[in-house]
């Protein structure tokens, strides 16, 4: 019995993996995702970045706030994934910084498992949260429902524009 249920549990999980994997697909075909990985640790920023872009993302990394900020400024990116402890401050300082001039969804990523960190970095503005060490897959899934959440608002605002100039046109 044991062995059984231990074969229906990997079995689940696996069918659980191909519909993420399908999903995720999908998702992806319809357009192509920017990431900006801002991370002081360079081999977990180097393996972030590689392992996005083996799942069909596009990314820049950098490894201080001071070069994020310069990247956000200059390119149009769909998500930062933000360390929470940099080199040149805070990411609290860059997520405020961001959030003055942005809208683009933020997933902090720290060491710091405080619930005051995470209650911080929400009220900042961040969108999501993830302690390290974290599981890829989680880390994956993630990212994954911040572009689908971000995807469909943008979706949402052009529909709300097409709108306003149809009124536009309608009343002038």
């Amino acid at each position: 019995m044991k062995h059984f249920l231990f074969l229906h549990e990997f079995y689940t999980s696996c069918a659980m993996i191909k519909l993420i994997i399908y999903q995720s697909q999908k998702f992806k075909k319809e357009t192509i995702m920017h990431i900006l990985i801002i991370e002081d640790e360079e081999q977990l920023c180097r393996s972030m970045a590689e392992g996005l872009r083996m799942d069909g993302y596009e990314t820049d990394t950098c490894f201080d706030g001071e070069e994020g900020l310069e990247l956000c400024m200059t390119e149009n990116y769909d998500l930062i994934l933000l360390d929470l402890n940099l080199p040149d401050g805070s990411g609290y300082d860059f997520l405020k910084t961001c959030r003055s001039q942005s809208d683009i969804p933020v997933l902090m990523l720290t060491a710091n498992d405080l619930e005051i960190n995470e209650v911080i970095g929400f009220e900042l503005g961040a969108n999501d949260y993830v302690t390290k060490p974290f599981v890829p897959m989680e880390l994956l899934a993630r990212v994954h429902a911040q572009l689908r959440r971000h995807l469909r608002y943008q979706q949402l605002l052009e529909q709300k524009q097409e709108v306003e100039d149809i009124l536009g046109r309608i009343q002038g």
